[in-house]
This record gives C-alpha cells, structure tokens and sequence, in this order.
C-alpha cells in the first residue's frame, strides 16, 4: 500500500487507525498512529489490519471531535485539509493538528448550542406526550415519572 493509506489493526489490545508513512527495505510499513508523532513498525504478514475510512474536510467546515481525554468533545472549524492525514482544526482552546478516523469525530450539522436546545425541547416534547399513562385500575392517568 502507499504512504498516506489508512489501515486499521489490533495494537496492545486495542483496536487502533493508522496513516503509512512509507514502505521499509525489509517489507514492513512504517505507520503514525492517531495522535501520535513517532513511528512503529509494522508487518503486513504477522499483524491483520482492513483499511481504514480517509476523511477529508475543506476549510470552514464544522466539526465535533473528541480531541483527548483532557478536552473531550469539542467543537470546531477546519482550517486546513489534511496534510500527512492530518487536519488543522480552530478549537475553543486553540488551532491543533488532528487525525480524523472512524470514532474520533463528526460533522457538526447544528452548532452545539441549537442541538443542546433541540435536544431540551424534544424532551420535554416527549414527557409531554408519553409522560403519562391510563390507571388500568381507575379513572385518570399516572404519571409515569413518579412510578419511577
């Protein structure tokens, strides 16, 4: 396969996505896994892998990343395409290099402020109408939140 392929393959237990960054003299490839910067040798025969899904946004374009485990989800703008697998993306907490793959990420379709919005207008859309059912033992209804 040719550098910039995405693979997928099981690494310490875990199911991990990384880009090739070229084919070794001694036919294994050397690959970047997401987030990291250096590079592991891996060989084709003894380790199974399936490609893996290559993301490519324009800049401007909206996005919901899960950006580590100090920061979470995030939301941000691409600022660049991507370079060596990578998009430059604007965060809240400033402009990172990141490494989109199959889990890590989503286009944000509505700002998080209108979906956390929906969100509570479909809630209470949804106690409103299935928030009470007929008492089968007398006349009326139960509310079902305080059965629960």
């Amino acid at each position: 396969h040719p550098a910039g392929t995405r693979l997928r393959l099981r690494k310490g237990g875990l199911i991990r996505e990384c880009t090739i960054q070229r084919l070794a003299v001694r036919g294994h490839y050397e690959c970047r896994f997401d987030q990291r910067t250096d590079v592991d040798a891996i060989q084709p025969d003894s380790v199974p892998f399936v490609m893996a899904g290559m993301f490519r946004y324009k800049p401007g374009q909206r996005l919901v990343v899960y950006v580590d485990d100090a920061y979470g989800w995030q939301e941000g703008v691409v600022l660049q395409p991507p370079a060596a697998g990578r998009h430059e993306i604007q965060f809240p907490m400033g402009a990172i290099h990141v490494d989109l793959n199959t889990v890590n990420h989503a286009p944000a379709w509505l700002p998080l402020e209108d979906w956390e919005k929906e969100m509570r207008r479909y809630n209470t859309e949804v106690i409103i109408q299935k928030g009470s059912i007929a008492d089968p033992l007398a006349p009326g209804t139960l509310d079902i939140l305080q059965i629960l």
